[in-house]
């Protein structure tokens, strides 16, 4: 019998212990930690052992202290006393760990027996998956209350069985009827909504000004079904707002450039397909520098290295700061085909709530034919004013044209960037501006001037300087009125400036205008021909001009002799 009962421990599925009390103190007398190690486990079987990953009885007993920890003590200790002393069954749940460190909720049912030497049989239910299944009930139990939707349970006869707090709330009443006020009107106590056969039933609908998106899952078995109402209003308002504002920006004549905050194209509208020449597909995906033409081209158009730099660095500050938010200036772009653009940029920001950047917006206006009118414009009064200068001083019809085109030549000689180029062209024959300044009796005089009336002309550049020098885009205009009678060696006037001090196009101008001089016909002298101006333009190298300035010309006389025979005169 006692070999059979022995059988029947060990092939028990139920891990079983069987703890031994040491006769030396009476159980009720220990501490806690003496219990530990007054405690024999006589017995494990192998499910026990199993349970706890221990590789023999030995190991479980040695290391009892690590399956269970201290704060389960004081529970085991009280349990272990009250069978010894009551001769009664218990249970209690504690925390062990397996020796392995896997974490175990137990239940322990203590029984004593009936042998001669307090002994207590522990049958050990593992019900850690217990007990996560009810946490996880209780947690399930919150949602519907938590839920910031309606959840309605409901049988199939529509008895309302159940309404969430938010529920209650939107009908403002506890009588749970009433929340067919805001179910869709098929809905009544004598209609059967019929969702047994059915996985899910999903529609929005509209009641009381309101929009619901309305979820019905179906129970069956249980006859019953869980109603889910979100309130969407607010979102479908927003929806169809977002489809108007699409509209109006799909169909705005603006062009309209949608980005990301690195700068990359999301969205663009028709506009920008005429203005740039790119389709949609060709745009989206790419950085809007593909609209950037680059430094140098901003460069040839006049803009320094430093102007290029801080245009776009202010860009960059402005609409990245939240107090900020826009920016707004004249840009260069590029077009598909390469052709370059005049463009007021304006750039708003789009930020979250957080003030975090979501997207930029842009609308650039092509005003290059704007520009191109206001250039003209101002070229015209640039050349009115030439021709006054002109007037007075009695020079030839051709004069000023002549010494803006030989000039310009100069200055493509040098590289120089177009703008550069262009704006010699305009200015160079405004040299003489300032002497609108100077007396006729100087100005006409057929004569040669007397010291002090000499000196009174070459005033005339300071009053040219003085009437271009407060306006920016006439400062080349300004430079070349006071410094194009410099001289190289510094014998010139009105400040004996030389070298590289010079203005390089008040230096151009002076070799410019001292060729159409010698080449036109004074009252006091004959016109020259081509070699013999060239021949005292070349011995002046070094003196009056720079021999680099000779260097350049050398390379372009020609063209200075063909433009002076077609505009002769």
């Amino acid at each position: 019998m006692k070999d059979l009962n022995h059988l029947l421990f060990n092939l028990n599925p139920t891990p079983l212990w069987l703890i031994e009390a040491n006769e030396l103190k009476k159980p009720e007398y220990l501490t806690i930690e003496e219990h530990l190690k007054n405690l024999t486990i006589g017995k494990v079987n192998q499910a026990t052992l199993d349970l706890y990953a221990a590789e023999s009885h030995e190991a479980l007993e040695n290391n009892l202290h690590r399956v269970i920890p201290k704060k389960s003590y004081k529970d085991l200790k009280k349990s272990i006393n009250y069978v010894f002393s009551k001769k009664k069954s218990i249970e209690i749940e504690t925390v062990n760990y397996t020796l392995k460190g896997k974490k175990l909720n137990i239940l322990f049912h203590f029984t004593p027996t009936k042998d001669k030497y307090p002994c207590v049989l522990v049958s050990t239910i593992d019900i850690t998956q217990y007990k996560s299944l009810m946490e996880a009930n209780k947690r399930l139990a919150k949602l519907p209350e938590a839920n910031p939707d309606i959840i309605v349970m409901m049988s199939c006869n529509q008895q309302i069985k159940y309404i969430n707090p938010t529920g209650k709330e939107a009908i403002k009443s506890d009588e749970l009827e009433t929340i067919f006020d805001i179910l869709p009107n098929h809905f009544s106590k004598r209609t059967c909504i019929e969702c047994q056969n059915k996985d899910r039933i999903k529609m929005q609908y509209s009641k009381n000004n309101k929009n619901y998106l309305m979820k019905i899952h179906p129970f069956p078995n249980e006859k019953e079904c869980m109603i889910t109402l979100s309130d969407i209003t607010e979102y479908t308002s927003l929806k169809e707002e977002k489809k108007l504002l699409a509209k109006a920006f799909e169909r705005n004549h603006q062009p309209l450039i949608m980005t990301n905050k690195k700068g990359s194209i999301i969205k663009v509208n028709a506009a920008v397909e005429k203005i740039y020449g790119y389709s949609t597909d060709e745009l989206l995906g790419q950085n809007t520098n593909i609209l950037n033409p680059g430094q140098e081209v901003y460069k040839d158009l006049g803009y320094s290295g430093r102007e290029y730099k801080t245009l776009f660095s202010s860009l960059w500050k402005n609409i990245r700061n939240p107090k900020i938010g826009k920016w707004e200036d004249v840009v260069i772009n590029q077009t598909k085909n390469g052709t370059l653009k005049w463009v007021d940029l304006k750039i708003s920001t789009v930020f979250d709530d957080d003030m975090h950047i979501k997207n930029f917006i842009a609308m650039p206006v092509d005003i290059s034919k704007k520009m191109n009118e206001t250039a003209k414009t101002k070229i015209g009064l640039y050349k009115a004013l030439a021709d006054l200068a002109e007037m007075r001083d009695q020079e030839t019809g051709n004069h000023m044209n002549r010494v803006g085109l030989f000039s310009q030549i100069m200055a493509q000689a040098y590289n120089k960037p177009s703008k550069f180029c262009e704006d010699i062209k305009v200015f160079a024959p405004l040299h003489d501006v300032g002497k609108v300044g100077i007396g006729d009796s100087i100005l006409l005089a057929k004569r040669k001037l007397t010291d002090d009336e000499y000196e009174k002309m070459k005033a005339h550049t300071i009053y040219g300087y003085e009437i271009l020098k407060d306006k920016p885009e006439l400062s080349m205009a300004a430079q070349i009125a006071l410094s194009h009678h410099e001289n190289y060696d510094g014998s010139g006037y009105p400040h004996q400036i030389k070298g590289k001090d010079i203005p390089l196009a008040a230096h151009i101008t002076s070799l410019t205008d001292v060729y159409d001089a010698l080449r036109s016909k004074r009252p006091y002298k004959e016109a020259w021909s081509h070699e013999s101006a060239l021949e005292e333009i070349y011995s002046l190298a070094g003196t009056k001009f720079c021999p680099e300035l000779i260097e350049k010309f050398k390379g372009v006389e020609k063209q200075f002799e063909r433009i002076y025979s077609k505009l002769k005169g």
